[in-house]
């Protein structure tokens, strides 16, 4: 998890689930392992429950106090103790700190001055929280900030194990020998795009297989076994990767020209296949398939055993009755860009 927050860019890290999933757990396991590099200085804070009552504990000083009591089927909040007295905590915290909260949930969003100082605490400093899942404005507010990594403990919690190989071997021959995969695409290059997307999902195992070392590298950067391959063609990247996904239940075969096919869509075709594991499971828009897509392990020994240049298409038109397809909000999704015009700001006649 922590490889992958590093690796997002991003500066704060937000650890959601359901209850008793573990969320208190994991950050006590990061409180010991100190997370953060070039502390200045170690805030520490957390709330638990317990049976009468939530507290709040300052582990810098020590101090409990209480911030909910039992109410009508849930605990209500002790506004005085959140607005006055934690609210009074945070803004004594300097600035530049870094800091982990033990858990922020509802009670917070109904105590105006203490959910305003949470707030400047993530513009003012560095933090790892553990989130409820509950939606309320302020929580809301604070998954959506861009530079906070959401990591769900429930998407990374599954029986069934899904690895992606992502085929990153292209030769490029339409672009003059360029590598298109290091272009740049909305200020950053195409292949990380992808690369991005990928560390925020709950797979298993992440295989990136490239003949070009910079591509290698940088999916080193997130933690993805990164194979070198010398080989020609399109049936020997997917051979390579699928080799290192005997013991995954799916394996998703993920292109790297495709910037725009989002998180989200990526996200439901994993749930999809979870639900539907002996299922092919791909993308597609207005009924038009496309990338990426998710194999049962009965059939990589087939796709493994394919030739020639056309990735598993062949696979595919063997099983017609096994693919579900799963739309997309936007043609754009399923875009691979091939030419040179294909990349945004160019046209055909550049």
């Amino acid at each position: 998890m922590m490889s992958t927050f590093r690796a997002s860019g991003k500066r704060h890290l937000l650890i959601t689930g359901q209850k008793r999933i573990g969320k208190s757990t994991l950050c006590d396991l990061l409180l010991e392992q100190k997370p953060f590099a070039g502390l200045q200085s170690y805030a520490c804070w957390g709330s638990r429950p317990t049976p009468d009552r939530i507290e709040m504990r300052d582990l810098v000083t020590g101090e409990v106090f209480p911030i909910g009591t039992p109410g009508q089927g849930r605990m209500e909040p002790i506004p005085e103790a959140l607005d006055s007295h934690a609210a009074a905590i945070l803004r004594k915290i300097p600035d530049g700190s870094d800091v982990m909260i033990d858990e922020v949930g509802y009670l917070e969003s109904s105590c105006a001055r203490y959910a305003k100082e949470l707030e400047r605490l993530f513009d003012r400093c560095t933090v790892i929280a553990a989130l409820r899942k509950d939606h309320t404005p302020l929580l809301d507010r604070l998954r959506s900030r861009p530079d906070v990594f959401v990591w769900d403990l429930d998407l990374h919690q599954h029986p069934c194990q899904v690895g992606c190989v992502v085929m990153a071997s292209g030769w490029s021959r339409r672009f003059s020998g360029e590598n298109k995969l290091l272009l740049p695409v909305d200020g950053k290059p195409m292949i990380r795009h992808t690369l991005e997307k990928l560390a925020a999902l709950p797979l298993e195992r992440v295989t990136v297989v490239s003949r070009y070392e910079p591509v290698r590298e940088m999916a080193a950067e997130y933690g993805f076994q990164a194979l070198d391959n010398p080989l020609m063609l399109q049936s020997d990247t997917i051979r390579l990767g699928l080799a290192e996904m005997a013991e995954m239940d799916g394996c998703m075969l993920c292109v790297a020209d495709q910037p725009y096919c989002t998180r989200e869509s990526m996200e439901a075709l994993l749930r999809l296949f979870r639900e539907n594991p002996d299922r092919i499971c791909r993308l597609s828009f207005r009924g038009q398939p496309g990338n990426p897509a998710i194999f049962p392990r009965a059939l990589f020994a087939e796709i493994s055993a394919l030739t020639g240049d056309t990735g598993a298409r062949e696979v595919i038109r063997r099983y017609p009755d096994r693919v579900m397809m799963l739309e997309t909000a936007d043609a754009e999704e399923l875009h691979d860009i091939d030419h040179p015009e294909d990349l945004p700001g160019t046209s055909p006649a550049e």
